[in-house]
Order: C-alpha cells, then sequence, then structure tokens
C-alpha cells in the first residue's frame, strides 16, 4: 500500500495506462474527486470512481471492504459532461505516433495503431446512445415497445447482459439494455424511428453508408484484428461526419 492509502497495484494502473505519469498526480486527482465530492469510501473505491471518468475500471483490484459510491455513475456522467466540450473530431493520442514509429515488433506496432483509431469508435457508439436516449427519455417503457425497439435487438441484449452476469469482479456496463447492443443495433433503432431522428442526420441513406464503412472496422478492432489504412481512413471520416451532425443538430 501507498502512504495515501491507495493500493500500489492501482496507482500502476492509471500510470500503465498513460493517464498520469507520476505516483502523486494520481494521488491527488483522487484527493480532489473524494474531496469535491465529499466522499466516504475509501481511497481506493474513489479511485475506481476517478478511473471509470478516465474510461476503464480497476474494480478487480478492490477489496472487499473498499466500497464504491451507489451514485458513482451520476459523478461519472457529471464529469462526463464537464469534460465534453465542442469537439467532435477526436485525434489520437500524440503518444500513439510515437509508439508506432518506434515499436520494432510488428504486432506491437498492429495494437497501437489500432489503438489509436479506438476513440472514434467509442464516441460513435457513445453519442449514438445519447442520442436515441435523449429522444425516448419521456417514455420510460421505450426499450420494451416493439415499435420502438425490434424484438430482436431487445434479446441480443439481454442475451450479452445476462452472459457478462457471471463475472461478478467486472462492473456492469451500465444501467441500461442499451449498453448491450453494437453499433448495427444502434442505427436499426434510428431507422426504424427515423421521423424521430431526421431532423439530426438528415438524410438516411448518407448515414446507412457511413455505419455501413464503420461496422466492419469497429469489429476488426473490436476482436483486436489487424485493420488496413483505407479501413481506418473509413472509419476516421464517417465517424467524423455523424459526430458533426449530432453536435450541430442535437438540439
Amino acid at each position: 500500500m501507498t502512504s495515501s492509502g491507495l493500493s500500489k497495484e492501482i496507482v500502476n494502473e492509471f500510470i500503465k495506462r498513460g493517464h498520469f505519469t507520476s505516483e502523486q498526480s494520481v494521488k491527488n486527482l483522487i484527493s480532489k474527486i473524494k474531496t469535491d465530492e465529499g466522499l466516504s469510501c475509501s481511497q481506493n473505491a474513489v479511485a475506481q470512481v476517478v478511473a471509470k471518468i478516465k474510461g476503464f475500471s480497476v474494480a478487480r483490484r478492490l477489496k472487499k471492504e473498499d466500497k464504491v459510491p451507489p451514485n458513482i455513475s451520476e459523478i461519472v456522467a457529471k464529469y462526463a459532461r464537464n469534460n465534453r466540450g465542442n469537439n467532435s473530431k477526436p485525434k489520437s493520442a500524440p503518444d500513439f505516433k510515437r509508439k508506432i514509429s518506434n515499436s520494432q515488433d510488428p504486432m506491437e506496432k498492429e495494437a497501437y495503431t489500432n489503438a489509436s483509431i479506438y476513440p472514434y469508435v467509442f464516441l460513435l457508439e457513445n453519442k449514438l446512445r445519447n442520442v436515441i436516449f435523449n429522444k425516448f427519455k419521456s417514455n420510460s417503457n421505450w426499450w420494451t415497445d416493439t415499435k420502438i425497439v425490434k424484438k430482436d435487438i431487445q434479446e441480443y441484449a439481454e442475451k450479452i447482459q445476462k452472459a457478462e452476469q457471471k463475472y461478478k469482479w467486472v462492473d456492469a456496463r451500465g444501467e441500461h439494455p442499451i449498453y448491450y447492443v453494437n453499433l448495427e443495433h444502434l442505427f436499426k433503432i434510428i431507422e426504424k424511428n427515423w421521423n424521430e431522428f431526421k431532423n439530426i442526420f438528415n438524410d438516411l441513406g448518407h448515414l446507412r453508408t457511413w455505419i455501413a464503412e464503420c461496422i466492419p472496422v469497429r469489429n476488426l478492432i473490436a476482436h483486436n484484428i489487424k485493420t488496413k489504412k483505407p479501413e481506418r481512413d473509413d472509419i476516421i471520416k464517417s465517424s467524423r461526419k455523424i459526430c458533426t451532425l449530432i453536435e450541430k443538430n442535437k438540439n
């Protein structure tokens, strides 16, 4: 354990993932979040809150006594809103270019190349989820209404959710079934309810084409398969177009 009560493994997890360069910077942010949010839980539990804000999890490194706050989703969502900004064109982490050029291991080079595209996939899928949520949030039963969401999509989400419940040490993806469907399913929901979304995306044919360009590359990245430059260029261009429309027309 470190002097702050933080697990050394948790601190190293933050540094290894490239979010911080020193142990002190990890401790500083965890202490700040704990103070700002008035959290009474352990430092390790607060570290899980900070990890979720950063987009990963340290749940597997927590002990039984490290009880995360029940409102962790609200805290994470608040910081996500504060950091969102208006930039719909994500950039690859600067460090990736250096790692790609410096790597002597072909597989390692492929890994860093794929990783540099991941932010586009993340933003695309989650911005689409937010658009769908916002459109139907006034209807508490919208997900179970087959006029809005096809039965096969509902069943897919339920199957994945149940399958992941056996991994007790891994946090749930989210409280709503929409977190358990993929890019293709999100598009099908929008397509089925096009009148609700046409003011955002304008042209269904264009959206269908852009999504069709993204899906195979998204699947390659999700399953850790090498991607080619034309494929990466496709998902960058198409995801940028979709995210730009969302940012311009979401209100």
